[in-house]
């Protein structure tokens, strides 16, 4: 009897000695093999490229000056870069490996603090072989102070699109056109300086697309902020007549704090 269990002992003690290596590996009180709950797990580096096209080998054109605070860079475009380009920006996430869990961050992105400002080209960011679009060019973007949601989700979205053609032009919250652009910020749209659309701060809204007549070379202005609280706004897409979807900026928020806070200003050379 006594020695069944000092045997029985013994083979619990070798058990425990077994599995030492699965607690250091761990870490104690980390996760465990038979740890279920999704809430933890060994951490996963992820590499990201901020680039000025669908090539991640491309400059990023700059109007007047470039910032970006994301991760662990703070990111500022030397003064020779005014009017010209930046190489490719790269930097790396680390997040906790969570059963299949996704991977999120914001990039503060802060374009053209200066009076004035300048066209600036397309904005895209590229991990694991996937590309998002956050910015398409502007012929003038006096102002952009924004955080942008980098999450492995967005990168299944669609980037571009194309639907049946129409006599109009259709802005939208998504590529298909039907989608309805969802804002808690005021919100003024105008083309050639004519008001078509106007939306005062509010609770959350969605508004159903808007569909408005031009022509190629008209200029579409979208102004976004302005009272308290200038918080979000979805992406919004521009259906030409031609039947191009084009994407011209990814969903943001306001990193402004200030209580009449312009975030977003920008204005687009229709084609």
């Amino acid at each position: 009897m006594i020695k069944s269990l000092m045997q029985h002992r013994v083979a619990k003690l070798l058990g425990f000695i077994a599995v030492i290596p699965l607690l250091i590996g761990h870490g104690v009180g980390g996760c465990f093999p038979w740890d279920n709950s999704g809430s933890c797990g060994d951490p996963e580096t992820q590499n990201y490229v901020i680039s000025g096209s669908v090539d991640p080998n491309s400059s990023i054109n700059v109007g007047h000056n470039l910032k970006i605070l994301v991760g662990p860079i703070n990111y500022m475009s030397p003064a020779s870069a005014a009017g010209g380009s930046v190489p490719p920006i790269t930097y790396s996430m680390t997040y906790e490996a969570d059963n299949g869990g996704t991977s999120a961050h914001y990039m503060y992105v802060t374009i053209n603090d200066a009076p004035g400002g300048n066209a600036i080209g397309e904005m895209w960011v590229h991990s694991l072989g996937k590309s998002m679009k956050l910015i398409h060019p502007a012929a003038n973007a006096s102002y952009l102070s924004v955080s942008f949601a980098i999450d492995n989700q967005e990168f299944d979205l669609p980037q571009s699109s194309i639907i049946a053609g129409s006599s109009s032009y259709t802005l939208s919250g998504g590529s298909t056109g039907a989608e309805g652009i969802t804002m808690i910020t005021p919100l003024e749209i105008s083309l050639n300086g004519t008001p078509i659309y106007t939306h005062a701060a509010s609770p959350i809204f969605v508004q159903p697309p808007i569909v408005f007549p031009a022509a190629p070379g008209d200029v579409l202005r979208i102004r976004a902020g302005g009272a308290y609280p200038s918080a979000e706004l979805s992406s919004i897409w521009l259906h030409t007549p031609s039947g191009n979807g084009i994407k011209l900026f990814q969903a943001m928020r306001s990193s402004d704090t200030q209580y009449t806070s312009v975030f977003f200003d920008a204005r687009y050379v229709l084609e």
